[in-house]
């Protein structure tokens, strides 16, 4: 735009000159009528609390993430290696012997009765907070904005991929350990 006052060239949206400052244009300013109607929001896809329930129950997350709380549920995906860390910790601060090849698991071992206690409970609440989250989804109180089976494929894609990468990592580092300790012989 350029001024009538000076003749300097201006951007398109600007209302004072750069130059002199002399008005360009007024600004506009609309006004909203508040009458007018709001557009409907689209209604959230409704969860069905029994089977969120039914998949936390098969595997630990799967209902979490129906619901479309996938962070919740590699929460509680991820307490399966937490607790297996927990159990040798256990092992090792209680004095209990490692266990050798061959030799019968002890499930009496406190470290043993400790950890499973523990994933036991962590796998009720797992069940619990499914339905509950289902149903506060279903009554508005949570919002979520993926679609239930979309949500649910993801999370199952993720933790594939973990084990393939797990079963993958864990051959590599043992051979170049392996590789390791002859090298330095």
């Amino acid at each position: 735009m350029i001024c009538p006052k000076c003749n300097t060239g201006n951007e398109g949206w600007a209302s004072q000159c750069k130059s002199c400052g002399t008005i360009l244009k007024e600004p506009v300013i609309q006004k909203i009528p508040e009458n007018i109607e709001k557009l409907p929001e689209e209604p959230q896809q409704k969860r069905e609390p029994i089977l969120a329930s039914i998949l936390s129950f098969l595997y630990m997350g799967l209902g979490q993430a129906y619901n479309g709380q996938r962070g919740k549920g590699y929460m509680f995906f991820s307490t399966i290696p937490i607790l297996m860390i927990l159990y040798f910790i256990l092992m090792k601060v209680l004095n209990e012997p490692f266990p050798k090849r061959g030799d019968e698991p002890s499930f009496h071992s406190p470290s043993y009765v400790i950890a499973t206690l523990c994933y036991i409970c962590i796998w009720f609440f797992n069940v619990y907070d499914a339905y509950q989250s289902a149903k506060k989804i279903n009554e508005g109180e949570i919002s979520i904005d993926s679609t239930p089976g979309k949500s649910a494929f993801i999370f199952l894609v993720t933790v594939i991929a973990w084990f393939i990468g797990i079963l993958i990592c864990i051959p590599l580092i043992a051979i170049l350990l392996g590789f390791l300790a002859r090298i330095i012989r």
